[in-house]
């Protein structure tokens, strides 16, 4: 597989040779934002005060395929004088860029790996169109860069709007010179109307810049930052919240996500961040840093982002239900509102999981760096599982599990942690240390045990032997048949919103899923979600988890719509959480 040139890479080649040439330059210069501008360059034609200045945008381009409808696409704008709004044909960021700098050539810079197919030619033929140029940019034989203009001259917007003036008054130009008129009006008209249209190109461009939600704020037409995945429809739900304490960090989000220029795990990061520290806990980065490695292999899929978008849901959710006598009675109950608890949960219930994979990442490792077909090192918890104190919480789990601590439950806990190092345990005794160790004044013990519950149970692999499915000693105590609402609403919504969430998810099983949330809303005590997924392959896959969970999960409130977008919907099924 071909190795991608980063962002900073090619940038950093124009740059060189762009100040090779007399240009001074920018990359990414807070200066022009709300634009995100890659490059910007400038010099000045000559020595004198007066002296004509050269303008350039670039924009990057560093993917090795290129389809033409990802960089010239349709958009509909309804803030027009039309009443069916606007419908936009070629829509871009070079576009977008031209108005933005009406005096600079704006250009596209792509790799020179780009596979040059039917689909770059059709893009080709669209920036010589819209006078696009384009730079082909490459390592160089000496790792310092290459850059080469392909042969397609921009042509600045004011230019161009200038040479559709000029030819409209051509007619006045030939009748002045075949009467033997005065010359210098020609001359005089020309200048008025170069300077009225440089002065409405930059009223336009003030009117869009402080019109609220302005239209160059679309993500389609200011940026395309890699690793946007948040769902818009789970991120414009999130004005409706109304009751939870933390309310106005998720109205915030709701209301900036589409014009904020980090990405999602960035922002991600920073919510949860913000969040724990309200609850006077800091949260630990590591899953964050160490996501990267994970997603080398192929077969495994994000699961950083994913904790956020189960967060979101389930606020979505309990804010719903705020008045239901489960959730509102909570606080009282154990001592700290539902909703931070649901934070605690839904946050870190997947943090143990780079444990749960650590000997296959590991023996990855060592075959890739020292060819070694067996591995050195593997990964033993059950000395640290009696010196760190585990043993002791494993206790304390069970008997939030209401369980008999005697020898089948050890023996299966212990097999399930020690041995299987599974995520959900791991994750809630986690919790339950990081606890220990900070103290935080205003988290309640009684309230983080229900989310440690809930992460310990959250897992298939779990939550099948409390229910009696699964085969073994321990499943057959059935020590808990069915899992309602009104009993336990945290570890039956991260069930719930885990089971659910695929959207947006990095790795092999989006690629072929294609997950979308569709829409989710509470309506006449009846709490929905639609999902769908590309296929048929996809959809029975789905479909089979869904019925799995519902038949442990009790509460007909809860239905879930899934749905495929081949085969003319052909394939919709839906389903109540209905314990059977």
């Amino acid at each position: 597989m071909t190795s991608l040139y980063t962002v900073k890479q090619m940038t950093s080649w124009l740059s060189t040779h762009l100040e090779e040439v007399g240009f001074k330059t920018e990359v990414y210069s807070d200066k022009f934002l709300p634009a995100r501008v890659p490059v910007y360059a400038r010099k000045t034609m000559g020595k004198g005060k007066n002296e004509p200045v050269e303008e350039l945008v670039v924009d990057i381009i560093n993917s090795q395929t290129l389809k033409r409808a990802d960089f010239f696409y349709s958009l509909h704008i309804y803030r027009t004088i039309e009443e069916e709004g606007l419908d936009l044909k070629d829509a871009s960021s070079a576009t977008f860029f031209q108005y933005y700098f009406p005096r600079a050539k704006v250009y596209w810079a792509y790799p020179d790996y780009l596979d040059t197919d039917e689909e770059f030619s059709k893009f080709k033929e669209l920036c010589q169109k819209y006078k696009v140029g384009l730079f082909e940019v490459g390592e160089g034989e000496d790792k310092k860069g290459k850059v080469e203009a392909i042969p397609i001259s921009p042509v600045p917007l004011i230019n161009t709007l200038f040479e559709r003036f000029q030819l409209a008054i051509l007619p006045i130009q030939k009748y002045i010179e075949k009467h033997d008129k005065d010359k210098s009006l020609i001359e005089d008209s020309k200048n008025r109307i170069y300077k009225e249209l440089d002065r409405h190109i930059e009223e336009t461009n003030k009117y869009l810049i402080y019109y609220p939600e302005p239209e160059y704020k679309r993500r389609e037409i200011s940026e395309r930052i890699e690793g946007r995945n948040i769902s818009l429809t789970l991120i414009d739900k999130l004005g409706e919240i109304e009751n939870l304490s933390y309310k106005k960090y998720l109205h915030e989000l709701g209301a900036k996500y589409r014009t904020r220029i980090e990405d999602d795990y960035a922002i991600a990061l920073e919510l949860i961040k913000k969040l724990w520290n309200v609850n006077g806990l800091e949260y630990p980065e590591f899953q964050k840093d160490f996501e990267p490695v994970l997603l080398l292999n192929p077969r495994y899929r994000d699961h950083f982002l994913h904790q956020l978008h189960v967060f979101l849901l389930g606020c979505y959710i309990i804010d719903k239900l705020y008045n239901d006598e489960s959730i509102s009675a909570f606080e009282q109950k154990f001592g700290n509102p539902i909703e931070d608890m649901w934070l605690f949960a839904s946050s870190y219930h997947d943090y143990n999981y780079n444990i749960q994979n650590y000997d296959e990442w590991i023996n990855t490792f060592f075959k890739k760096t020292l060819f070694l077909n067996e591995n050195p090192s593997r990964l033993k918890l059950d000395e640290c599982y009696v010196k760190e104190d585990y043993m002791f919480k494993t206790k304390e789990l069970c008997e939030a599990f209401g369980l008999n601590v005697d020898k089948t439950t050890l023996l299966f806990f212990y097999e399930k942690i020690i041995n299987k190092k599974n995520h959900g345990l791991l994750g809630a005794l986690s919790l339950l240390k990081l606890f220990d160790q900070n103290y935080p004044p205003k988290i309640k013990r009684e309230s983080l045990i229900k989310a440690a519950r809930a992460i310990a149970l959250h897992d298939e692999g779990i939550w099948k032997h409390f229910s009696g499915i699964s085969e073994g000693d321990f499943s057959q105590k059935k020590a808990l048949e069915k899992l309602e609402f009104k009993d336990d609403p945290l570890s039956f919504l991260l069930i719930f919103c885990d089971t659910l969430q695929e959207w947006g998810r990095v790795g092999r099983d989006y690629e072929e899923t294609e997950a979308r949330l569709d829409d989710v809303g509470f309506s006449d005590n009846l709490m929905w979600v639609n999902i769908s997924v590309r296929d048929e392959d996809a959809f029975n896959d789905k479909k089979n988890e869904i019925d799995r969970v519902k038949k442990f999960l009790f509460d007909k409130r809860f239905k879930i719509t899934l749905s495929t977008r081949e085969g003319l919907g052909s394939n919709i099924v839906d389903r109540f959480m209905e314990g059977e």
